[in-house]
């Protein structure tokens, strides 16, 4: 019979991750008699850091030709909305998304696709050139330079801490350069690592709180969730096997990264998620990737779009949306 992954060809594979950023994948069913190459997308940012230990290995065992059990076949966009076209189109079987986006893929893809863990939570830092500013108290009555992407949270948080702002949608570029270049006094919010890039390089940016910290504190400790792991049913339904590995070896990775960020750093250089060696030293120890799986990631992502009133919620069947295992 046929399987239903999606298999990558052993060279593609190999020139996909020496390429770091490919777009296309193969999207091709073939058997492997060994076990499945399982084709995975990821979007190239701070977010993938839990992933690193699990990406390097994978693409050592693809690359050495290592064809006992299942295999992944990371690459990596830097877009999300690239990655979640992708999962819809059926062009890989996994991919790691946004929340929002997986959401989005499960709706267009008709509930073909199924949330299997939560890789990391939401980095958010407001950061400023004015050496008054301190708290989020403030910056009351200030104009903050938001990117459009990052507005709700932040929104969110001045609205329950009942901090009045002027947001002023912003884009990412001009958020940094006039924080750092500007002689003015600039408030704004940055996602990581470029908060965490900008206060190591820049005298006069400081960090002045941690956005999704502050949320969850607001939230009774409610988990701000960023990314998670989605896959396609029928490579569930076909492979529970695979969901099994990748969640173990998942999990391993998290559990090396916190363990020994510092091992990581080369091939975090290498991979050139962070750019910035510093930064990367910094992110590698200080960052916000977790593995979560089970009923304990469905608690946590229906709490935390209970929390930010998720307005489609009510249109998505819930109990279909999670991969919960039996064991």
């Amino acid at each position: 019979m046929k399987r239903s992954a999606s298999v990558l060809a052993a060279t593609l594979v190999m020139a996909s991750l020496l390429s770091s950023c490919s777009e296309k994948d193969g999207g091709k069913d073939k058997e492997v008699k060994e076990g499945l190459t399982v084709t995975v997308k990821s979007v190239w940012d701070c977010s993938s850091l839990g992933l690193i230990d699990f990406m390097s290995k994978e693409s050592d065992a693809i690359m050495a030709g290592d064809k006992s059990g299942n295999h992944f076949g990371f690459t990596q966009a830097y877009g999300s909305n690239i990655v979640a076209d992708g999962l819809v189109n059926g062009d890989y079987d996994m991919a790691v998304l946004p929340l929002d986006e997986a959401l989005g893929a499960y709706r267009r893809s008709n509930s073909t696709v199924q949330i299997v863990d939560i890789g990391s939570l939401t980095e958010l830092y407001v950061v400023t050139n004015d050496a008054s500013i301190n708290s989020l108290e403030d910056i009351k009555d200030k104009d903050v330079l938001v990117p459009d992407y990052v507005q709700d949270l932040f929104a969110d948080l001045a609205y329950q801490k009942d901090v009045n702002v002027n947001i002023v949608k912003a884009e990412l570029e001009k958020c940094r350069s006039d924080v750092e270049a500007s002689a003015d006094p600039v408030v704004c919010v940055l996602p990581e690592p470029y908060a965490t890039e900008l206060v190591t390089h820049s005298e006069k940016v400081h960090q002045v709180c941690s956005v999704n910290e502050e949320w969850e504190k607001e939230n009774g400790g409610t988990l701000a969730v960023d990314t998670v792991t989605v896959a396609r049913k029928s490579l569930i339904n076909e492979h529970p096997d695979v969901i099994k590995d990748y969640l173990e070896k998942h999990k391993a990775s998290v559990d090396a990264l916190k363990a020994n960020p510092e091992n990581l750093l080369n091939t975090v250089a290498a991979k050139d998620i962070v750019r910035d060696r510093k930064t990367a030293e910094k992110k590698l120890k200080e960052n916000r990737s977790v593995f979560i799986s089970g009923s304990e990631m469905k608690e946590k992502v229906l709490d935390y779009l209970d929390s930010i009133d998720y307005d489609d919620l009510d249109e998505i069947n819930t109990d279909d949306l999670f991969y919960i295992t039996s064991n």
